[in-house]
């Protein structure tokens, strides 16, 4: 990523947006993180590398390949060619970040426990941002969107409601 004082003005609205977005994952992790710790049927490890996970969550967003287009997509004047930028990126993002469920084959393989837990503080980040309901909102609103194992339903339907005081 550039210089944080060599941004523009629709990239420094994106730059405090990601952290912003950021410090709210985190702190959404911080308050459930004990509904989740051993003798809950989690384990130490499970834990520790959600601790880890929540640490370097949305990282990638500060690389040139995303940064600029999520700035120019969401921040900026729209373009077919801004479309273009920011769907590559969009790509790149899901590809390298498995909290997302369109990393995982569109489905067709189940996500990980750790992962699901870092989805659903994302979509718990983005319901307190946007204050557009909670994540089980978000989830029956767009669950047919989603391409998702059976396995991974499960591990939704079973923590989701952890994280719904959330939002709005």
């Amino acid at each position: 990523m550039q210089d944080f004082k060599h941004l523009d003005n629709h990239e420094r609205a994106y730059y405090f947006y990601l952290k912003n977005h950021i410090e709210n994952v985190k702190k959404i992790w911080a308050e459930v993180r004990d509904n989740f710790m051993p003798g809950t049927g989690e384990s130490y490890d499970n834990i520790n590398a959600i601790d880890f996970l929540i640490g370097h969550h949305d990282e990638s967003k500060y690389s040139n390949e995303e940064f600029g287009p999520y700035a120019d997509y969401f921040y900026g004047k729209v373009t077919p060619e801004v479309e273009d930028t920011f769907e590559a990126a969009w790509k790149t993002h899901y590809y390298l970040n498995p909290h997302h469920w369109e990393h995982w084959v569109d489905g067709t393989q189940p996500m990980g426990f750790i992962y699901v837990v870092e989805m659903l503080c994302d979509w718990a980040a983005m319901s307190l941002h946007f204050k557009n309901g909670n994540p089980r909102q978000y989830y029956e609103a767009n669950k047919h969107k989603m391409k998702l194992s059976d396995m991974t339903k499960r591990l939704i339907d079973k923590n989701i409601d952890k994280f719904n005081s959330y939002g709005i």
